[in-house]
């Protein structure tokens, strides 16, 4: 449950306190079974009581989350991901980036411009970017997915992290789609996102948050029925994110970091990203139904109180005399 004790497992990746609070649990069962084995029995979701910001501690090592990620990213390509390998760019995706894509059009008076996406996989909203006339260039870590790239769209995609990324060119305009809460360290990513701007560049990045509907049910009913209910609280928090913004805590990292907010909004995980396919067998087929119907009404319901589970936040650098 939510203990008030302080747990010396670390800092805070924001304002570097240590003094931490154990808040819940997360399902170790399912991390170890992708991994393939467990680092430490302690992890959990901790938060930092000087700032309130929420995070996986202990934080796993890097050849754990390689482990992971290897396996997290083979499912996902049988899931909601496979059509990201599609030669056709669906309807669907290119409506919902193609309105982002336009938004910076708008910020930046029209003008396209070098464009740079961390974190770009197979690059289907490099693609589109591309067909939208930006200049595109990514960051990836997956050998595979680099290569693909190039080789089938001629788009260049250093294969590497961003932390170890050594272009030396400056972009008009850097994205990072559902990448940051999966960093160990934000704030300074987000420093090295500025040294690759241009003087007024702008950073549109979209990241899950918790002051949402879906994570405040989740919470509750872990709470209220004294942590017997543990599933819906699995779904939200685990070790396929080690970051838990707000909205504020989000908004706040990009003004302390040099930015200056352009515009924020709200928005939803697609529904089809979390609907389950149908059983074969009749309960099955109902239980799926039901949960399927609960979902769609919790993001109806979502939307329209404003509490939406994403942001989707274009910042800009700073001007140096403000």
């Amino acid at each position: 449950m939510m203990s008030e004790l302080n747990q010396q497992q670390g800092v805070c990746p924001l304002c570097g306190g240590d003094r931490l609070s154990r808040i819940y649990p997360i399902d170790l069962a399912y991390a170890a079974g992708m991994a393939g084995y467990l680092e430490d029995s302690n992890i959990g979701v901790a938060q930092c009581i000087a700032c309130d910001h929420q995070f996986i501690s202990p934080v796993p090592t890097v050849n754990f989350l390689e482990a992971f990620y290897a396996s997290y990213m083979s499912e996902a390509k049988r899931g909601f991901y496979e059509q990201r390998y599609a030669n056709i760019i669906p309807a669907a995706f290119r409506d919902y980036y193609g309105r982002w894509l336009d938004q910076v059009r708008i910020f930046r008076q029209g003008r396209t411009g070098s464009l740079l996406d961390i974190g770009c996989g197979l690059g289907m909203f490099l693609r589109l970017a591309k067909e939208k006339e930006f200049q595109v260039t990514g960051i990836e870590p997956n050998a595979e997915a680099a290569k693909y790239l190039g080789r089938e769209y001629g788009i260049e995609v250093s294969n590497t992290l961003l932390e170890n990324y050594r272009g030396r060119q400056r972009f008009d305009v850097v994205t990072m789609w559902d990448l940051l809460e999966h960093l160990a360290d934000p704030a300074r990513a987000i420093s090295m996102v500025k040294m690759l701007l241009n003087p007024g560049g702008i950073l549109v990045l979209e990241i899950p948050v918790r002051d949402s509907l879906l994570h405040w049910i989740a919470k509750l009913s872990y709470i209220i029925s004294f942590g017997l209910i543990k599933r819906p609280l699995y779904l939200t928090y685990g070790v396929h994110h080690l970051q838990y913004f707000s909205e504020r805590s989000i908004l706040d990292l990009l003004s302390d970091s040099g930015f200056e907010i352009v515009a924020c909004y709200r928005n939803a995980t697609d529904i089809e990203s979390v609907r389950r396919k149908p059983g074969h067998g009749l309960l099955s087929q109902i239980k799926i139904g039901m949960y399927n119907a609960a979902i769609s009404a919790l993001l109806s319901l979502a939307r329209m109180t404003g509490r939406q589970n994403k942001v989707v936040v274009f910042s800009r650098v700073k001007n140096k005399h403000v």
